[in-house]
């Protein structure tokens, strides 16, 4: 994930007018993503597997206000 793509990740986090709620699992694969880990680097550092990571980060992504993955 390149720098600007990760900054997006931040911004989009940060947007106080709507509260989303995150597992901390969901919180943990959000922040390490957008501090530009792949989803195998995620996963090492969770002791997960890269498809669990997938699916965690795909949740976040269905979740209200974060429907963008960039």
């Amino acid at each position: 994930m390149s720098g600007s793509s990760a900054r997006q990740v931040v911004r989009a986090f940060h947007r106080p007018s709507e509260i989303v709620e995150l597992s901390p699992r969901e919180r943990q694969g959000r922040e390490l993503l957008a501090q530009g880990y792949s989803y195998k680097e995620i996963a090492d550092q969770l002791g997960l597997s890269v498809t669990t990571v997938c699916c965690y980060l795909c949740r976040v992504s269905a979740k209200p206000r974060m429907q963008s993955r960039a």
